[in-house]
């Protein structure tokens, strides 16, 4: 994969997310692996690569029962059949010469293989001849291997009972040989060879046989008496090998075209069976030219590699070691491949006989047996390096061309290299290993150990990479360095100039791992490296100056003293530390030349004057040998006070005519050095300096005591001066007397100096050899009591000594202290250091890797603050209207002074004193809350996030200087420190200058402030100080401290990084700017004096035309251009101002005072918020502000995935999500998530044994685990303890009194309804002592009192020392904590009565008794009563109080007083109730000194209800039927409960109610019109009275729809009559007309008549014919105007006419039928006067089409 595509942060990234590349490019600060991880190393892994236990074949048996000419009985060879044994046809000789022959070549085939072995022929031998070459060999071999080749093809097959076949003398007869007996006299370890036909029968015999005789072993073992006890022990066949040719029921091969011997000539000439194998298989014709002659003359030989036929040895042995590699086991491989050079050949050519065999239906068997292989692989590889080889064969031979070697080990080079650059980690060992080992020829071991050997420059950085890896894996490569002088070679790498310091770095590992656990590399590699081998003696001798000025040391007064003292650690008199102000820019030194050069480079003076010592710390006693104490005593430790008394001592110039000439050698700056990071604020770091110093103070004390104290004369002249490169020692004086001392072997004293002084010199004297080890003189006090000055180590002592030996005078004591201090002073680092270098370098690393849990971890929180930016943005561009909005308020542990956001999570971190606590102000919970580590007197001033765009940490600053980084916060697990440092040193407390309150609240220091650059990994601290220290975390080193040019502390700090400015805030009210790319005289650009008081906060805003804003505690806001001299805008604020935030991104700033209140600004100066105290229930209460921060963004994101790192059983549920768009919210499916397995939790515990009330900390941890997990501890009796935890790690403390308690614990955890419970934890065993210390408690003058009596307690026990301490209690109050050495009294009262316990505590444990008090009442409580209970205004009431009994042996009731209150205020005992009588009444009982109180009583008087008010909603008058009514009924005043009754339109109740307000409402509905009427309601409470309200008329009129309806109803029925009318005129109108036109027409009508009907002669109607003369209908109507002249009648009244419908009848003839459907019509017309009209035969009618259709005749 390509390194860019690798390393881009893009890759693998959602592509609809929008991803934010600053994070990406951010650096990451105190990420590396040394903050990471612990420093300790792995676990190591047994090495098994160097062979402990190689063996070596010394003899060789070779044993050949051929018989040749003679063929076994029991098998029957083919014709032809395969003859040759060892290449030799034995039928081409005489038989005798045919055997030897072949016996000859035998052997020489197996030279080839070990040519040193001793060879044995046993030809065609007898059962004696066999033991005879057997024990032979076995007694010349010893404790080596013998090999036993045996041949079997002339006699027949092995029996089942375990027997081979030899001959007798004659050769007549067939003898059998026990495989028994054969293992008798060959003996362990040996190997055998098996070349016979049913060769497993052997195998299977022999396991069978060394069974019996390792039962056999056993059984004399146990039994001593038993026969087989007497015998001789037979030989173990643990350690025997076999090779046998074929398995049980199988025969050898009999091809003529193949060797008889196949399995021989497998093991001993495999690579010439190989090629003929190669040649008679089908694959060969593609080698065209190759054939069996010619194999033979392959030239060159098996040992030279340049030859064809090395070549392929070499490779055939690199495949086949290959194939046992990848196949076998590692310890079988082991055994078998590497262990025995000539074992390793014959399996390795085993592999081939198994293939060659099988191809033949046999199968060869071993003993270890192993898996099968001919199918492996690597033999294609061995197929194409042979066909390669032999293709060229035939040119070789007959053209003498050049041969063309194989590109085999190239390839499979290639193929490893592949592996090393693409393969994964969890991967199985290369398979082309044991080939790139054959590459190299020596092997990779002796290979790099050689190249060690070269000058060749641009080989240092590969070998010194190489041997920090061998190194790392198995340090014990260290003693092959050494032999070979190989360590010269990293020495003279380590001072190369030139080479990285990546390698510089690994070759300082190699030298420390030579030097690590191992004297002889100690000696050599400090011997080259010029070290003086003084050095341990020198520092004894510093040692004892320091000590020795601090005791002498005059300390200033604290009244003359113009420092502040700021005590340290854990005693407020002692003095708070100081630190190097640059001992961090200590580097390795390699030579005691640099070493001492760079130690006199360091800047050792602290500013200021000498700070106050408290003269009660200082020690009277004027030996140095006291600040250890006496040795005879138990304490030989320096103690934290006077470490801190001599690193101040080390401060002083005082010391330097003191010491003179040497103080500023290497060991006083070393020296010094250690008593600085002895004060460290890293606990590791501290606790390793104080180990040291206490190791060489031991040293330096107890080899002084053979010496007297010189005076401070000869002290300027003994302490030692800096090593030279030539090994330049310190010429002690008094030489003669050393001399003297020295001479005489008897006195065993090391030298001494004398009185009288030398200088330095350049060559000393060569001192005497010791001959015998020193005995230390025994202790001899001196005059003034001083105790002896250290004493010399002898110039001869080594290095890494452990010092002078001590005789056994100095008790146990000495030895475990000094058994203490040698182990104590070890670290981890080296193994550490190993475990990195260990690791894969091709390995790509987590944050790169796409697929890594890390990786998506990463690329989560980036889409995460990528999103919140943007949310963020889009908020601030719309604007900030108001903050007061309250989402969270909790009640830190401490006062907090420091608050602090994290800027992505939902987290904020709030820092008291000493402590951090850490809250969800989303959720409102706590997730965290530890200790710091900064010592008492000293506080947290300020914090930061760092990585807080991804792992984020936190660090601290205290007014102490020193910063600390922690770790795994807020997460549910133990914080952890990263690492701490002392950021500033010399620090000045300074007040603020405010008034009285306010700095009374306030702290009176600026302590520590600090700014953090995330781009640059950049550090800005200042503080009480005169300088500006920058910080570089990648480098983790000081770079550039900035004079700040002022006389006050810098109480703000603010930087940008693109411009390179920090502006700073001082408590002189100005404002400093700096660009810290100029040098220090330079760096201050500019400075603004326009604030009068001490600046709150100074801001610097990230911008290319950022401004500076800076706040006073005057309340004046400035606004600075820094390019300008003055301020550009000014604001005022309220002044006294506490606490100042600044928001980042929006142009916000936020204050808060004493005076309990907040005020947001925006930058115009106005007003967004006011968060103030409030009064009231729904009112805001906030307390004075003592710190106030801005969350870096405002976001209201939502995550829109959500991973599970890491599946645990917590995670099992139903899982679903849901996307919400607008108000629109869709969720998806619900799916099943179910996680199986609990890991079994460990208990772990501090100590075993432990006496009652001891506390054992007990640690159950279930790894991995995470959800709500609910811990048990138990034992044997049930549950100790249970705890309910987020962690997956539970640590409590528990006491036991059991004297055996077995303990264990589990876990369980709720998965969904249902509890897991995991297993049990291992069991530890407690054992427990009993402590006897019971107390006795006892009262006085009795246990029986009366209130106001004084009774006496006292506790004792009776085995008690000065560490018992007693205390007494009552209930949960603690009387008195010290009844050991006093007694108890006191006056009880009623409540005192009940248990009073005494607890005698010892260290943890805690003992008691108990005693019952009875006190009796002096009197009772008073009670207060009101009479009448309720009272109304206007009514008295009487008030009583009263006390029911009282102790009449102590007062009368006349002794009684009693005073009533109402309010705190007196009263008398009676009233009229109103508003003047409410309140609170208390009656006070009191006598004889004792008061009581009652019960408060709260009287307030009611009030009758006042007449009602009833309300009509809606309003009378708008009322419908189906509508709502709503009564309501309200007082002016009234006490409730008040009852109402609402009354009906009909006068009765038809609601009531009781309520506790003023009001009360009912709905009437659906309305009806009798619901009409007047309506009322009535009020009442208990004052009984029943007032009625005023009368509302409500009248309901119909529904609209009703109305409607009606409407509807009216308007229809007079359409309907008015229809009626028109139609009844119409019809009238019509019958007129129509009587006029059906009227008969003249005899002659006119031609324009419409209708004619012909009647003929014929007498039936129905013959008659009916003729229309026009299609004119007969109903038309004549014109109004046109009088009809044929009239019937003339008469003045209309004609009657009428229709009649009959059914049918005979025809009369005056009538005229009409059709009209089925029925017939007739028509009869007749005048108003009756008269018939006379009818001629020929008539004219007009007929009526009634139905359109002409008229039908009638039958």
């Amino acid at each position: 994969m390509d390194a860019e595509l690798l390393h881009s942060p893009v890759v693998g990234l959602v592509e609809e997310e929008e991803v934010d590349m600053t994070d990406w490019n951010l650096p990451l600060a105190f990420m590396k692996k040394r903050h990471t991880e612990k420093i300790e190393g792995s676990k190591a892994l047994a090495q098994s690569w160097r062979m402990k236990d190689r063996m070596k074949t010394v003899s060789v048996a070779l044993v050949l029962c051929l018989n040749v000419g003679v063929d076994p009985p029991d098998v029957v060879k083919t014709s032809p059949c395969a003859r040759l044994e060892c290449w030799i046809d034995p039928l081409s000789m005489s038989p005798q010469k045919a055997l030897e022959t072949i016996g000859a070549n035998l052997q020489k085939q197996y030279e080839n293989w070990q040519p040193r072995a001793r060879y044995k022929q046993s030809l065609d031998p007898t059962v004696d001849e066999v033991k005879k070459l057997c024990t032979s060999l076995r007694r010349n071999a010893k404790e080596e291997r013998v090999l036993f080749h045996y041949n079997g093809h002339g006699v027949p097959r092995p029996t089942v009972n375990g027997e081979i076949w030899v001959f007798n003398k004659n050769y007549t007869q067939y003898i059998p040989l026990s495989i028994y007996d054969l293992q008798t006299w060959m003996g362990s370890p040996s190997i055998f060879v098996y070349d016979c036909s049913n060769a497993g029968i052997i195998v299977k015999s022999f396991k069978q046989f060394a069974l019996q005789r390792e039962q056999e072993l056993e059984v004399a073992a146990i039994n001593p008496n038993h026969p087989l006890a007497q015998m001789p022990l037979p030989p173990s066949m643990k350690n025997c090998i076999q090779l046998a040719a074929c398995e049980a029921n199988e025969l050898l091969p009999m091809n003529p075209d193949l060797p008889a011997d196949l399995f021989t000539s497998c093991l001993t000439t495999p690579i010439k069976i190989a090629l003929r194998w190669f040649c008679m298989q089908k694959s060969a014709k593609l080698v065209p030219g190759v054939t069996l002659d010619l194999i033979e003359k392959i030239p060159g030989r098996l040992n030279d590699r340049r030859t064809p036929l090395g070549e392929l040895n070499w490779i055939f042995t690199a495949i086949t070691d290959t194939i046992a590699w990848n196949v076998l086991p590692r310890d079988l491989f082991q055994k078998l491949f590497r262990q025995d050079l000539l074992v390793a050949s014959l399996f390795r050519n085993f592999l081939l006989a198994e293939r060659i065999m099988r191809s033949y239906n046999c199968t060869p068997v071993s003993s270890p047996r192993l898996p099968p292989t001919y199918m492996h692989a690597m033999w294609q590889a061995w197929d194409l390096a042979v066909d390669i080889c032999l293709s060229q064969l035939p040119t070789i031979i007959e053209e003498g061309t050049a041969f063309r070697h194989s590109p085999f080990f190239a390839e499979q080079l290639t193929a490893f290299q592949v592996w090393l650059t693409m393969g994964v980690e969890n991967r199985n060992p290369p398979e082309q290993l044991p080939i790139v080992l054959q590459a190299l020829s020596v092997g990779i071991f002796p290979y790099v150990l050689k190249l060690l050997q070269s000058s060749a420059r641009e080989l240092r950085p590969l070998l010194v990479f190489i041997w920090a890896k061998i190194l790392a894996v198995d340090s014990s490569c260290q003693a092959d360095l050494v032999k070979d002088n190989g360590h010269k070679y990293f020495l003279s790498v380590l001072a190369d100039p030139y080479m990285p310091a990546e390698h510089r770095t690994m070759a300082v590992f190699i030298l420390a791992v030579i030097v690590n656990n191992y004297n002889t590399g100690q000696e050599l590699v400090v011997a080259l490296s010029h070290l003086v081998v003084q050095y341990e003696s020198n520092f004894c001798t510093v040692a004892l100056q320091f000590m020795e000025e601090e005791k002498n040391y005059a300390v200033p007064s604290p009244a003359n003293s113009t420092g502040n003292v700021t005590p340290g650690r854990d005693s407020p008199a002692i003095p708070r530390l100081r630190s190097v102000n640059s001992y961090t820019n200590l580097r390795a030194a390699t030579t005691a030349r640099t070493l001492n050069k760079s130690l006199q480079n360091l800047n050792l003076n602290e500013e200021g004057g000498p700070a106050a010592f408290s003269p009660g710390n200082l020690s009277t006693s004027s030996s140095a040998s006291s600040t250890l104490g006496s040795p005879d005593n138990d304490e030989y430790l320096l103690s934290f006070e006077t470490i801190d008394k001599m690193r101040r001592v080390s401060s002083y110039s005082s010391l330097n005519s003191l010491i003179g000439v040497s103080f500023n050698s290497v060991y006083t700056q070393i020296w010094r050095v250690l008593l600085h990071l002895a004060a460290d604020p890293f606990p590791d770091v501290s606790d390793l300096a104080m180990k040291v110093l206490n190791s060489i103070a031991y040293k330096a004390t107890m080899n002084a005591r053979t010496q007297r104290i010189l005076d401070s004369g000869s002290l300027t002249q003994s302490a030692p001066a800096s090593p030279t490169s030539k090994g330049t020692l310190i010429h002690q004086a008094g030489a003669s007397h050393r001399s003297k001392r020295s001479s005489s072997p008897s006195s065993g004293s090391p030298p001494m100096p004398g009185a009288s002084s030398s200088s330095l010199t350049n060559e000393v004297p060569k001192p005497p050899v010791r001959e015998g080890p020193p005995t230390r003189p025994p202790y001899t006090p001196t005059l003034g009591g001083q105790a002896p000055h250290s004493q010399q180590f002898p110039r001869t002592r080594k290095m890494f000594d452990k010092g002078p030996d001590q005789t056994a005078e100095d008790g146990d004591e000495t030895a475990a202290h000094r058994s203490f201090i040698s182990v104590s002073l070890q670290t981890g680092l080296c193994e550490w250091s190993a475990k990195y270098f260990a690791q894969p370098v091709m390995k790509i690393p987590e944050e790169h890797d796409l697929e890594s849990q890390v990786r998506k971890e990463r690329e989560w929180r980036f889409l995460r603050n990528a999103r919140v930016r943007r949310q963020s943005q889009r908020i601030t561009q719309r604007g900030v209207t108001r903050l007061d909005d309250q989402i969270f308020i909790n009640r830190n542990p401490g006062v907090p002074s420091v608050v602090k956001f994290h800027p992505f999570n939902p987290c904020i971190a709030v820092a008291d004193k000493d402590s951090i606590c850490f809250w969800d102000w989303e959720k409102g919970e706590r997730l965290d809350y530890f200790y710091n580590g900064n010592p008492r007197y000293t506080r947290i001033t300020a914090m930061e996030y760092l990585n807080g765009h991804d792992c984020s940490l936190l660090l601290t600053a205290t007014d102490d200087g020193a910063l600390r980084i922690w770790k795994n916060f807020a997460d549910q697990r133990n914080p952890e420190m990263v690492t701490a440092w002392q950021g500033l040193s010399d620090m000045l407390p300074t007040t603020r200058g405010l008034a009285r309150r306010v700095s009374i609240y306030l702290d009176r220091s600026a302590g520590m402030v600090v700014d953090w650059e995330q781009e640059t990994g950049l550090l800005m601290t200042s503080g009480d100080v005169r300088v500006i220290r920058i910080w570089d975390t990648e480098r983790e080193m000081k770079v550039q401290d900035i004079p700040t040019g002022a006389d006050s502390c810098v109480t703000s700090l603010s930087c940008d990084p693109q411009r390179s400015l920090v502006a700073a805030g001082l408590g002189d009210g100005s404002v400093r700017v700096y660009d810290r790319r100029m040098g220090p005289n330079e760096c201050r650009v500019m400075t603004y004096r326009e604030h009068g008081a001490w600046v709150v906060k100074a801001h610097l805003q990230k911008e290319t035309e950022g401004h500076i804003i800076s706040v006073s505690v005057n309340g004046d806001v400035r606004f600075f251009d820094p390019r300008t001299p003055e301020s550009i805008n000014i604001l005022q604020t309220v002044k006294g101002l506490t606490a100042l935030d600044i928001h980042p991104q929006a142009n916000l700033f936020a204050c808060g005072s004493m005076n309990q209140f907040i005020a947001v600004y925006n930058s115009n100066g106005d007003v967004i918020s006011n968060i103030k105290y409030y009064d009231g229930f729904m009112g805001q209460r906030i307390g004075a502000i003592s710190c106030l921060a801005f969350h870096p963004y405002w976001t209201n994101s939502t995550d829109s995935f959500y991973s599970i790192p890491d599946a645990r059983v917590a995670h099992s549920g139903k899982y679903k999500c849901a996307v919400v768009t607008e108000k629109r919210t869709k969720d998806s499916s619900v799916k099943d998530l179910t996680v199986k397995g609990l890991q079994t939790p460990v208990l772990r515990v501090d100590k075993l044994k432990l006496r009652e009330g001891d506390v054992v900390t007990a640690v159950c941890t279930a790894e991995g685990e995470i959800g709500s997990l609910t811990f048990f501890f138990s034992d044997e009796s049930g549950e100790l303890y249970r705890m309910t935890t987020e962690s997956q790690r539970v640590e409590h403390k528990l006491a036991f009194t059991e004297q055996t308690v077995n303990m264990f614990c589990y876990y369980s955890i709720y998965v969904g309804s249902t509890i897991k419970r995991s297993n049990n934890s291992n069991v530890i065993g407690l054992h427990i002592e009993e402590l006897k210390i019971k107390p006795n408690i006892k009262v006085n003058p009795s246990k029986y009192v009366i209130e106001g009596d004084r009774i006496t307690f006292s506790c004792s026990v009776d085995i008690s020392n000065s560490t018992t301490r007693i205390i007494l209690v009552h209930g949960r109050t603690t009387l008195s904590s010290n009844m050991a050495q006093e007694e108890y009294s006191m006056s009880v009262k009623a409540d005192d009565s009940g248990e009073y316990e005494c607890i005698s505590h010892l260290g943890e444990v805690d003992k008691s008794s108990t005693i019952n008090i009875t006190v009796k009442e002096l009197f009772s409580m008073p009670v207060l009563s009101i009479h009448p209970a309720e009272v109304f205004e206007g009514e008295r009431f009487n008030i009583t109080c009263q006390i029911h009994s009282f102790a009449s042996e102590r007062i009368q009731r006349g002794d009684i007083s009693y005073s009533i209150l109402r309010d705190k205020t007196p009263v008398i005992n009676s009233g009229i109730a109103g508003k003047a009588s409410n309140g609170e009444y208390i009656c006070i009982a009191k006598a004889k000194g004792i008061v009581k109180e009652s019960r408060k009583v709260l009287i307030k008087a009611k009030v009758p209800v006042e007449k009602p008010l009833l309300t009509v909603i809606p309003v009378p008058g708008n009322i419908e039927e189906g509508s709502v009514l709503t009564l309501i009924c309200s007082i002016p005043r009234g006490s409730p409960p008040i009852s109402f009754w609402f009354y009906g339109g009909s006068g009765t109740v038809i609601y009531n109610t009781t309520v506790q307000t003023n009001s009360s409402s009912y709905n009437l509905s659906p309305m009806k019109r009798q619901h009409s009427g007047n309506y009322f309601c009535k009020a009442n409470n208990q004052a009984n009275v029943l007032i009625m309200s005023n009368k509302a008329t409500v009248e309901v009129s119909l529904a609209m729809w009703k109305k409607a309806l009606i409407a509807v109803f009216c308007m229809l029925l007079v359409a309907l009559l008015v229809l009626f009318i028109v139609m009844r005129y119409k019809a009238k109108r019509g019958k007129r007309e129509m009587a006029a036109e059906l009227s008969v027409k003249p005899a002659s009508p006119k031609s324009d008549d419409s209708l004619t009907l012909s009647l003929t002669n014929d007498t039936h109607y129905s013959d008659h014919t009916v003729v229309v003369k026009n299609k004119e209908s007969v109903w038309s109507e004549r014109p109004p105007d046109v009088a009809d002249q044929d009239s019937l009648g003339s008469t003045n009244e209309g004609d009657i006419e009428y229709t009649e419908v009959v059914h049918p009848q005979p025809v009369d003839p005056t009538r005229i039928p009409l059709r009209k459907g089925t029925d017939t019509v007739y028509s009869e017309l007749q005048t108003s006067q009756g008269a018939s009209e006379h009818v001629n035969h020929q008539v004219l009618l007009e007929y009526a089409e009634l139905n359109h259709d002409l008229p039908e005749p009638v039958d």
